[in-house]
C-alpha cells in the first residue's frame, strides 16, 4: 500500500514534533539525574561505590552531551530555502531512531560495570541506610548477588527487545526507499 505525498508530510510532521518533545524531556530529566549522581559521590565515602557513580555518571555525561550537540531531528532546509522532502526526513528519522535503539542497548551493557562497583563497594545498603529502609529481608536481598541478576536479566531483556524493535524499524526503511524524494 503506498502512501500519499500528503500522509507522509503529515507522519514526517508529526515525528518532527514528537523529537523536540522527546529531547526537552530528557534534558529536563537530566537535571535531576546530574543532582543525583553529585548528592551520591559527596554523600557516600566507600571508594567502589564512588568508583560505580562516576563510572555510571560518566556514561550519562556523555549521552548528554551528544543529546546537547546534537539537538531534536528536524527537516533540513534546502539551499533553495525549501524544507527537506518529506520521504528523506522519515527515512533519515528512522534510521536514526535504529541507531538510538542499538547505542541504548550498549549503553546498558557499559553501565553493568559500575552498577557491580557500587555493589561490591555497599552501595544499595548505604543508600537504604540513608533513607530509612530498615527492612532485613530488603537488606539481604541488597547484599545478595540477586540485585546485579536483575539488572543482567533487564539488560538482556533490553538487549532483545531493542533489537528486535531495530527490525521493525529496517522494515519501515525498506518500505520508504522504493517511493522515491516526496
Amino acid at each position: 500500500m503506498r502512501m500519499t505525498v500528503e500522509d507522509l508530510c503529515a507522519r514526517a510532521s508529526a515525528y518532527e514534533k514528537e523529537n523536540v518533545r522527546v529531547y526537552w524531556s530528557l534534558l529536563v530529566l537530566a537535571v535531576p539525574m546530574v543532582g543525583a549522581f553529585v548528592h551520591n559521590f559527596v554523600r557516600f565515602s566507600e571508594p567502589w561505590v564512588r568508583v560505580g557513580n562516576v563510572y555510571v555518571g560518566a556514561i550519562f555525561s556523555y549521552v548528554v552531551w551528544t543529546l546537547l550537540r546534537k539537538g531534536p531531528n528536524r527537516r533540513l532546509r534546502l539551499g533553495s530555502g525549501a524544507a527537506e522532502p518529506c520521504v528523506s526526513f522519515l527515512r533519515r528519522e528512522f534510521a536514526n531512531k535504529r541507531e538510538s535503539l542499538r547505542s541504548v542497548r550498549w549503553l546498558f551493557a557499559l553501565i553493568f560495570p559500575g552498577m557491580v562497583a557500587s555493589w561490591y563497594g555497599g552501595g544499595p545498603q548505604a543508600m537504604s541506610k540513608l533513607l530509612g529502609i530498615e527492612s532485613p529481608a530488603y537488606r539481604r536481598f541488597q547484599e545478595s548477588p540477586l540485585m546485579l541478576i536483575v539488572f543482567g536479566a533487564m539488560l538482556a531483556y533490553i538487549w532483545f527487545a531493542f533489537g528486535k524493535e531495530a527490525v521493525k524499524i529496517d522494515r519501515e526503511i525498506e518500505k520508504l526507499g522504493g517511493g522515491g524524494d516526496q
